[in-house]
């Protein structure tokens, strides 16, 4: 990683920055909604972030939770272009890596690997207790060494009546409130 960040250090300054403005971070997100597009276009994949309304939710999302410091998006900048950017959440001493994206004229240089790099400095200088780099098999997150952790999801469709309808709807809100106030987030 010191290597891909002295051979793009050569070609302009490499600093990171997060948005310190609720406008800065709708104008750096839609900067991550075209390079999140234009790379899974270019390995002929596609983008949730293609799709408006998974843009409008992002959005949403960076509007209710900006101004309580809890959602921002953080960019790598060489000289003045954002080179890589990240959509995190921030909450209770964790630092979610939600969604990164970075420009593909640079894939060469590794800009994502740099991006992560940057952010888990930034999460040591900042004192967040967990770095997490969300759900999913990515090939980069073995080439961290992390604590795996459960991911437990609940899907609720019982319309059930009677005796077996209460039971699975008892043991669900039972199962939630386990882990809500018993295991550490």
């Amino acid at each position: 990683i010191f290597r891909q960040i002295r051979h793009l250090g050569a070609q302009g300054k490499l600093t990171l920055e997060r948005c310190d403005s609720l406008e800065k971070a709708l104008r750096m997100i839609d900067i991550f909604f075209l390079q999140h597009t234009e790379r899974w276009e270019s390995a002929k994949g596609y983008s949730a972030y293609k799709f408006g309304k998974r843009k409008e939710f992002a959005k949403d999302l960076l509007i209710d939770f900006f101004n309580r410091r809890i959602a921002n998006v953080f960019f790598l900048l060489l000289g003045s272009r954002p080179i890589a950017t990240c959509f995190a959440l921030m909450f209770n001493g964790r630092f979610v890596y939600l969604s990164p994206a970075y420009d593909i004229n640079y894939a060469n240089y590794s800009p994502g690997k740099i991006l992560l790099y940057k952010l888990t400095e930034y999460c040591v200088e900042e004192n967040y207790r967990i770095f997490d780099f969300g759900i999913g098999k990515e090939p980069y997150k073995l080439q961290w060494r992390c604590v795996l952790s459960n991911l437990c999801t609940f899907f609720i469709f019982s319309e059930g009546k009677g005796l077996m309808g209460y039971l699975v709807k008892a043991r669900t809100k039972l199962s939630m409130f386990y882990m809500l106030k018993f295991l550490p987030f």
